[in-house]
C-alpha cells in the first residue's frame, strides 16, 4: 500500500517503493525486500509483527513491531526497554520516543557495554504515546554499513493515530 491523501503517513517520507504497515496506532513503512514473517504467538496483552529479508529469511534484516497494551507495566514488558539512555527523536504524537543501540547486548556483552563504531548493529526503538498506556518496542537486527542507513529511512516512516 503506498502513502495516499487519506493514509496517516501521507505527510511523512515514505521512500518510493516501500509499504506502509499499520499496529495499534503506529504506522510505518518499509522496503520492498522485506516481508511478513508471518502469525506471531504473543504473550497477552503483546501484539506483535515479524518481518525478514524477502531474499534469506535466515539473515538480516530483521523487524520486530511489538505493542505492549499496558507499557512499562506490562509483565512481559523487556528489562532492556527500562534503560534510559537512548537517544531521542522526533515523534509527533509521542510522550517518549527513544533511540538505543543494542549492538553489545546482542552480541553477549553486558547492556551498556561500549562496541566499535564499525560494529554497527540492532538498534531498539522504544515509544511511548501521549495517549493511552500502551508502548510500542521495535527491534531492527541489520549490521554493518547499511544498519544506520536503514534507521535513517525507517524513522521518518513512523506516525502515531
Amino acid at each position: 500500500m503506498s502513502a495516499s491523501a487519506s493514509d496517516p503517513v501521507a505527510s511523512q517520507e515514505v521512500p518510493a517503493g516501500w509499504h506502509t504497515e499499520e499496529l495499534e496506532g503506529l504506522t510505518y513503512a518499509l522496503p520492498p525486500e522485506i516481508v511478513t514473517s508471518g502469525p506471531v504467538a504473543d504473550e497477552p496483552g503483546e501484539t506483535s509483527e515479524m518481518w525478514h529479508s524477502k531474499e534469506d529469511p535466515d539473515s538480516p534484516p530483521f523487524l520486530r513491531m511489538a505493542y505492549y497494551d499496558e507499557g512499562p507495566e506490562s509483565a512481559t514488558w523487556p528489562g532492556i526497554a527500562e534503560r534510559t539512555d537512548g537517544e531521542p527523536f522526533e515523534l509527533t504524537g509521542a510522550e517518549s520516543a527513544l533511540e538505543f543501540d543494542v549492538a553489545a547486548e546482542a552480541g553477549g556483552l553486558p547492556t551498556g557495554t561500549e562496541v566499535p563504531d564499525d560494529a554497527q548493529g540492532p538498534t531498539m526503538l522504544v515509544i511511548e504515546p501521549t495517549t493511552g498506556d500502551g508502548a510500542y518496542i521495535i527491534t531492527i537486527t541489520q549490521f554493518g554499513d547499511t544498519a544506520e542507513d536503514f534507521v535513517e529511512a525507517f524513522l521518518p516512516t513512523l506516525s502515531l493515530d
